[in-house]
């Protein structure tokens, strides 16, 4: 299971990023809520929609692997 984190800033385009630990993304305790433990990021993505309905995978730590693992 990864360890998941929310951003507690809206950016400009009203939405809150979810990141892996580890995302060189991440932002700095002030400005992150911890989610959770959580076997995929889909899981981390509804636990974090029932806090900010607008939450979206980060492009970097989250969405690279989609890009890698489709056929």
């Amino acid at each position: 299971m990864k360890i998941y984190y929310v951003t507690t800033l809206q950016l400009h385009n009203e939405v809150y990023v979810i990141h892996e630990e580890g995302c060189k993304y991440l932002p700095n305790f002030l400005n992150r809520k911890f989610l959770g433990h959580f076997p995929s990021y889909e899981e981390a993505l509804k636990e974090s929609k029932k806090i900010y309905s607008t939450s979206i995978v980060c492009p970097f730590c989250i969405n690279e692997k989609l890009f890698t693992n489709k056929s």
